[in-house]
């Protein structure tokens, strides 16, 4: 990396970042399952490093925006359950379920695109539901839920995780 020139850099230390995950856990207590969020290149510490950081020391999942940031972490060696945040295009769903991402789903649309790609390629999703909680931009609205939920709970190779 060149270095001249730059006013500012930041160094990780990951051992605080481990040391930061127990405190949590501490805080929250052991039921309760932790999702890291290593979006945006883990806000620009490194998604990998901190990925695999975080799973050593232990995390349950992680979160990314994009199938691209998932697929990185993924092919870095890091196994831990991942959530995909933004909303898939139809082409990338079978991607997702090779590497083993969750799913965000928002609308039953992009539901049965998850199941018929599920039929397709014989691997189960898991998917978390979007809820649309009061910005109007994308997910189930919260008086849909129930309905969402059982169309859901019909479709075959879908799991809800969340």
């Amino acid at each position: 990396m060149k270095t001249e020139g730059l006013t500012s850099w930041v160094e990780v230390d990951l051992g605080a970042l481990r040391h930061n995950l127990q405190q949590v856990r501490l805080l929250v207590g052991p039921k309760v399952r932790i999702l890291a969020v290593v979006k945006a290149d883990a806000y620009g510490h490194g998604a990998v490093p901190v990925a695999r950081a975080l799973a050593a020391a232990g995390v349950q999942y992680l979160g990314v925006t994009t199938l691209e940031e998932g697929l990185e972490i993924r092919r870095a060696g890091v196994s831990t359950p991942m959530l995909v945040f933004s909303p898939l295009l139809p082409d990338q769903i079978e991607e997702a379920l090779i590497n083993d991402l969750d799913i965000t789903v928002f609308n039953l649309d992009m539901a049965a695109a998850v199941s018929e790609c599920v039929a397709r390629c014989g691997k189960r999703a898991m998917v978390h539901i979007k809820v649309d909680t009061g910005m109007g931009r994308l997910g189930v609205m919260p008086e849909e839920c129930p309905s969402f939920l059982y169309s859901l709970l019909r479709m075959s190779g879908v799991d809800i995780a969340g």
